[in-house]
């Protein structure tokens, strides 16, 4: 045993020398694994692919663990195992069979470099300790295989020595052994036991902890980017908060009363300023959707403008908002919003209530909210509780109201609401209150119509809209309140927070709520796109509504009585929505349906309250705004007068060559037209006459058929005949008006006031407004239709005429008639516009307690100062005479009777039957009169020169008149007949010759009576007119029955002796007047207040350039220069004519002057060197409407747009430096003149009158005018002549032999005339014109005007006539002379 033990501890010794070399090693590397930290391995997992180094050790790594799939996945998945380094610590190296050992030790031979312990230290600090333990591992390995012969020879060594042993000691202390050993056993067994219990333990506890740790982290993970960026948001408010505020500040004073595009544009400039971005919203900054929801739940429209005027009032502090609210629309929400707050009770007071006064001081004394409503300014006794002039005594507050002084409540508020769109605040006013302007907006009527028509075609959308939002809102507020709560509850926790299991659950619930919400306003958000691209399909129809709305309110420009409700306009757009005849399952041909349907409603509604001759204007103004695109560029411009053309705009070539076939009073059209459109006028081939003769003769020339060249647009046919044939331009304009809004007319279909009443005013609170025209009256129509509906005169219908002091009795009365049922009718409240506020005041005020048959019938002639708020809330409708002799003799007829024309029967001042059919016999002549020169109106200026107002008071004061010449014996002539000098000479003199004043016209009105009031006439021997004979009888039913039968219903001119060709000038004159009615439309909004360079140097500079294009080649401050003083040119003549020249081109020349300095001097504004004075921006204002500036008309009255007065004034100047030119030579006179050159023609033939004085040495007033066409003579005893030229004849020609002469009734309005020499002789000259005429021939007098408007009178020339008989002919057909065609 000795021997076998000593042989077995020296292999012992040998083995343990063997391995002492490796054991350190290999517990070193042990001990590095051991020291790897968990984050060391998790930053290489964390890796996307392992650099080599790091491959190559875990590889091996792996290997000598078993581990055959390399890969980094799983390599990753073993770094990860929870007991990776217990692996690697407790692996046995004997286990290492030789091929794994083998493959590790190549790969350690070839990837030396991984192994390197400095370099895998670089690499990976876990790494590093890995390489050794594997290296170590590797070395000790080969030392096992190097001594496993001795290991094993040990092991059997040992194995006998223990045999031995245990064999020796077996017998000695076998018993001993065991006590020993199971004792032992025993006591291990139970510190194990003890110490896997503890273990246990422990890793439970940590593992909970670590759970819980790790949903904490999880849980907070997601909320921990929100909140940075939250926080991050946060921070860079609160630095732009101050500017925000400071923005919102501004918003809040100055842009509440201002539209949607100003507020865009100030807040941009503002956002500039202040370095913020353009994405601030007011109403985002002070509200929130739920607010807004809440809101528009309580009546506010949904439109963003109404919206910010929501938050101002809701923020304007103790400032009194101020609010403008046209159609009442935020009227609802307003009293709404202010009844909430409880400590301030709503008092709601009409500005019209007798009890205003003691209410505002009951809401003083008691700290109420005021609201005020209907008011038209800020009262004087509100100033104090505006500006809060408060005094003390003692300890109390007290304010004055009126003439008290009452307590202060600081609960008082105020707020004032008017319906007046046009209130204008002085400014001690305005800087009291904050001005809140809810008058509809283009986007914001658009947004209410959208409502509208969804809530009719599709009412589900608007629920589903309001319904998501709610929720979305509602998912918004559940979120921040469980944010809320979850920041509430981690800052309250206390101790160890993962100990707080409460805390983690509530978190975990918490979560899981607001991921669900989060999915929710993701879908809702979603859902929302998808219901706004549904709602959108509407938007068409939407924004079409809207931009009819707003071209009807531009129609105020052209006359304030044409003012319509937007209430009105909605009305009408939900009767086209619930259209019948309209209805579609496609949506596509739905829409394609209403767009038309509402421009014809529209149409016709607002036609209805047009006067007659202004519908043709709203109808192409109504085509323009929904058609743009009808018009090519410039048509509407040019159509309308605003282009700039003629011959300055011609350019270098000059103007083009007029084709031949063109009339002389058309050739400055033709060269406009060519200017503006010189492709079209090419392609349309002009020149050609054969082609265009027909067209420049033809009756119906704007008919299609008719045009030449029939690949036109309308418009484009509409510029040819403005420019070529003016005559035919209103029916032109009314066919292409038909056209494009695809109507028969553009007339409303008639309908009888009991229609009216039925259809269109159902609603007893909206007044029924009659706008008539002077002689129209309809009442009649009234009362017959009252007594249709059972009313009765006198008895449920009343009438009163207003004006001397009616107004308390017409309050009474309709405040009687309201509550009762009654109608009222309130006459010529154009008499009384003052106290129309009142009234309507009233009528509001009784509308919520108005009886149902209740009616107010208004009848006013129009009138500017017509309140605005009465225009809109009354169903307006034109009421005007039916035009014709017919018409206007059976108007007269029956307002006198048959009592009043055939006598009264029974009466005792029953006259004779001779002297009562006289009688009757004169009423009816003046009757027919009355409507001769009423109707004669129609042919403006050349039936009269201007429209004289014959009322019916002449009527009366004729009636009177002749009933007297009938009825009194003294009242006739010394041989038994009337007096007809008598009826002449007050006809003539005070009735109906009391309102002319121009001797032109008297003498038409002369030439009437005499031929009216005759022997003849009362015999019977002449016709009343051309074809129209007396009627046989004057009974009062047999006349009714002669007008309804034999009178025409439209009147041809040759009822009033006018030739027939008057129509051409009728229609040019009446579309000359549409055409600048559509160009102040379209330049209404032009001229702004404000100057913008920008936009001013966009708009004038055209007419700039056209003012420098017309002065090209003139020196000015030459021609200036070289008239002397006193007006005299060096080396001119004495002659008064030759003065006048002098003295004429020197005005011309100071006026050009003075023009151009002004168009210089705006032209520096624009560019920025020199400043804007009140007198530029006037003129400036003037151009942009496309209007002459008031300072340069008063210099010179010349045409009406200001390209063409500045193209006469430089054509006049112009030709007034020939003038002058001819002055110098020394032979004005011996050329022939155009006296339409001139800028005071007159003036020249006084001068001309005087020289001739001086020559013929007879005072002024001893010589007269004698006239010749050229090629006469004008006899002897004539110093001076004059030859005149250009001139035109307007309603006759003048024949070959120079007398006058019928005009064709195709032929132009206006034809050349020859030359006209003048001459000032004596007055017992003889007339040169009788000398040459036979003894059937006589002459007469015939007016000379200035142009066809026949505004300026310049003189009277007599002129042949072929017949003397054929004087009143001519007198009644209006012939005139003109200077200028244009």
């Amino acid at each position: 045993v000795a021997e076998k033990d000593e042989k077995t501890r020296a292999r012992q010794e040998h083995i343990k020398t063997e391995l002492e070399g490796i054991q350190p090693i290999l517990d070193s590397a042990k001990a590095a694994v051991g020291g790897i930290r968990s984050d060391h391995l998790n930053e290489i997992t964390a890796l996307k692919m392992p650099p080599d180094a790091i491959a190559d050790v875990l590889g091996a790594v792996l290997k000598l663990l078993g581990v055959r799939d390399v890969s980094w996945l799983s390599m990753k998945k073993f770094l990860r195992s929870r007991g990776v380094k217990d692996d690697i610590l407790n692996f046995d190296a004997s286990k290492i069979s030789g091929p794994t050992r083998n493959d590790v030790a190549k790969l350690l031979q070839s990837k030396a470099s991984s192994f390197d312990h400095a370099t895998i230290s670089r690499v990976s600090v876990a790494a590093a300790p890995l390489a050794a333990w594997v290296k170590a591992n590797i070395k000790y390995s080969l030392v096992l295989e190097k001594i496993q012969p001795l290991t094993d020879e040990l092991s059997r060594a040992e194995k006998e020595l223990e045999l031995c042993a245990s064999r020796l000691k077996a017998c000695e202390d076998e018993l001993s052994s065991i006590d020993e050993k199971v004792a032992r056993l025993k006591e291990e067994f139970a510190a194990r036991t003890r110490e896997a219990e503890t273990l246990r333990t422990g890793l439970e506890k940590v593992q909970e902890v670590l759970s819980k740790a790790e949903g904490l982290v999880g849980q907070l993970g997601g909320e921990q980017d929100r909140w940075t960026i939250e926080a991050a948001r946060l921070d860079q408010d609160l630095s732009t908060l101050p500017k925000l505020m400071l923005l919102a500040a501004g918003f809040s004073t100055y842009l509440a009363r201002s539209a949607e595009d100003a507020r865009a544009k100030y807040l941009s400039s503002w956002c500039r300023e202040a370095g913020l971005g353009q994405d601030f919203s007011y109403a985002r900054l002070l509200s929130t959707e739920s607010t807004l929801l809440k809101w528009k739940a309580e009546g506010l429209p949904s439109d963003s403008l109404s919206q910010e005027n929501a938050l101002v009032i809701a923020h304007s502090g103790w400032r009194v908002p101020f609010v403008i609210d046209p159609a009442s629309a935020a009227s609802q929400w307003l009293a709404s919003f202010l009844a909430q707050d409880p400590l301030r009770p709503l008092e709601l007071v009409q500005a019209f209530d007798p009890r205003f006064v003691s209410q505002v001081e009951l809401a003083v004394r008691f700290g109420k909210t005021l609201l005020l409503m209907d008011m038209d300014g800020l009262e004087p006794m509100l100033y104090p509780l505006a500006r809060r002039d408060l005094t003390k005594q003692g300890s109390r507050s007290c304010v004055v109201v009126g003439d008290k002084v009452m307590d202060w409540n600081e609960n008082f508020r105020m707020c004032v609401v008017t319906r007046n769109p046009e209130v204008d605040l002085p400014p001690d006013a305005a800087a009291l209150v904050v001005e809140v302007n809810f008058s509809v907006t283009r986007s914001g009527l658009e947004g209410q119509l959208l409502g509208v028509t969804i809530q009719h075609e599709q009412p589900e959308l608007e629920a589903q809209k309001q319904e998501m939002l709610q929720q979305e809102e509602a998912f918004k507020v559940q979120l921040a309140e469980l944010e809320d709560s979850l920041l509430s509850a981690l800052s309250e926790a206390e101790g160890d927070i993962l100990e707080n299991t409460q805390l983690i659950e509530s978190l975990t619930n918490t979560k899981k709520l607001a991921a669900q919400i989060g999915e929710s306003l993701a879908l809702s958000a979603k859902a929302s796109v998808e219901l706004d691209s549904k709602r959108d399909a509407y938007r068409p129809l939407a924004r079409d509504g809207s931009a009819l709305f707003f071209l009807v309110a531009q129609l105020t420009t052209i006359n304030p009585m044409y003012r319509f409700s937007l209430a009105s306009f909605t009305g009408l757009f939900e009767q086209v929505l619930e259209s019948k005849q309209l209805e579609s399952a496609n949506l596509g041909e739905r829409l394609r349906l209403l767009s038309p349907a509402l421009e014809q409603s529209v149409l016709h509604y607002v036609g209805r309250g047009l006067f007659k001759a202004d519908r043709l204007m709203w109808g192409l103004h109504l085509a323009r705004g929904m058609r743009p695109d009808a018009f090519g560029e410039n048509e509407w411009e040019f159509l309308t007068g605003q282009v700039l053309g003629g011959e300055a705009a011609a350019g270098p070539r000059g103007p083009p060559r007029v084709p031949d076939w063109v009339g002389p009073d058309r050739h400055g059209g033709f060269t406009e037209l060519a200017t503006a459109f010189p492709r079209l006028v090419q392609q349309l081939g002009l020149e050609d006459a054969a082609k265009w003769r027909r067209f420049a003769t033809a009756p119906d020339c704007e008919h299609p058929s008719v045009f030449p060249v029939k690949a036109t647009k309308p418009s484009q046919r509409l510029a040819v005949i403005k420019a070529l044939r003016p005559d035919r331009l209103l029916s032109a304009m009314q066919a292409f008006a038909q056209e494009q809004l695809r109507v028969s007319s553009l007339a409303p279909p008639n309908l009888s006031l009991g229609e009216l009443l039925t259809q269109e005013a159902a609603n007893p609170g909206m007044p029924i407004l009659l706008i008539t025209t002077p002689g129209s009256d309809p009442s009649k129509e009234l009362g017959d239709l009252a007594e249709s509906k059972g009313l009765g005169k006198g008895d449920r219908y009343r009438d009163l005429a207003m004006g001397g002091g009616q107004q308390a009795a017409a309050l009474d009365l309709v405040t009687r008639a309201a509550s009762a049922g009654d109608w009222v009718c309130l006459k010529n409240l154009h008499l009384v516009v003052a106290w129309l506020p009142t009234l309507e005041k009233a009528i509001a005020s009784l509308t919520p307690e108005m009886h149902p048959d209740f009616r107010l019938w208004l009848t006013t002639e129009p009138h500017h100062l017509f309140p605005p708020i009465l225009l809109q809330s009354s169903l307006k409708v034109t009421f005007e005479s039916p035009p014709g002799i017919k018409k206007n003799l059976e108007r007269t007829l029956a307002s006198w009777g048959s009592d009043f024309l055939d006598g009264p029967k029974g009466s005792q001042k029953q006259l004779a039957p001779g002297a009562q059919e006289q009688r009757a016999q004169l009423l009816f002549l003046l009757a027919w009169f009355h409507a001769v020169v009423q109707e004669r109106r129609t042919y403006l200026p050349q039936g009269w020169s201007k429209a004289y107002e014959f009322s019916i008071g002449d009527l009366r004061a004729g009636a009177m008149v002749l009933d007297a010449a009938a009825s009194n014996p003294a009242a006739a002539s010394s041989d038994g007949g009337l007096d007809f000098k008598l009826i002449h000479g007050l006809m003539e003199d005070a009735i109906y010759g009391g309102r002319i004043d121009k001797p032109s016209d008297l003498r038409v009105l002369r030439t009437y009576v005499i031929q009216l009031y005759s022997p003849k006439m009362l015999q019977g021997r002449l016709d009343l007119t051309r074809g129209v004979k007396p009627p046989p009888s004057f009974q009062h039913g047999d006349l009714m029955h002669w007008c309804a039968n034999q009178l025409p219903d439209e009147d041809a001119p040759g009822l009033f002796g006018l030739p027939d060709n008057i129509q051409r000038a009728v229609q040019r004159s009446a579309s000359t007047a549409i055409a600048s009615q559509l160009r102040s439309l379209s330049v209404s909004g032009a001229a702004d207040r404000k100057f913008d360079r920008e936009a001013w140097k966009l708009a004038l500079g055209p007419l700039i350039d056209l003012w420098d294009q017309l002065l090209k080649g003139e020196n000015l401050k030459s021609s200036a220069n070289s008239t002397g003083p006193g007006g005299k040119q060096s080396g001119g003549s004495s002659s008064p004519t030759d003065q006048f020249v002098v003295f004429e081109n020197a005005e011309a020349t100071a006026l050009c002057l003075f023009v151009d300095g002004e168009v210089a001097a705006l032209k520096r504004v624009l560019l920025g060197s020199a400043l804007l004075t009140s007198g530029l921006q006037a003129v400036g204002s003037a151009l942009l409407k496309g209007e002459v500036p008031p300072a340069w008309e008063k210099k010179w009255e010349g045409p009406e747009t200001v390209s063409s007065w500045m193209g006469v004034l430089v054509a006049k100047k112009k030709a007034l430096t020939r003038w002058a030119q001819s002055v110098g030579q020394g032979r004005l006179l011996q050329d022939a003149l155009n006296l339409s050159e001139l800028f005071n023609p007159g003036t020249f033939l006084n001068a001309l009158r005087q020289e001739s004085a001086r020559g013929l040495g007879v005072p002024l007033e001893e010589t007269k005018l004698v006239s010749v066409w050229g090629g006469k003579q004008l006899g002897k005893g004539v110093h001076l002549k004059v030859t005149l030229e250009g001139l035109l004849v307007e309603n006759a020609v003048v024949q070959a032999g120079g007398a006058l002469g019928e005009v064709n009734p195709s032929a132009s309005e206006m034809s050349r005339c020859p030359s006209l020499e003048l001459a000032f002789v004596k007055l017992d000259h003889p007339d040169p014109n009788r000398l040459a005429l036979n003894k059937a021939s006589d002459t007469m007098s015939v007016p000379v005007y200035h142009s066809p408007t026949r505004e300026q009178h310049l003189v009277d020339v007599d002129v042949p006539i072929a017949k003397s008989d054929e004087k009143d002919t001519w007198i009644l057909a209006g012939v005139a002379l003109l200077l200028a065609g244009e």
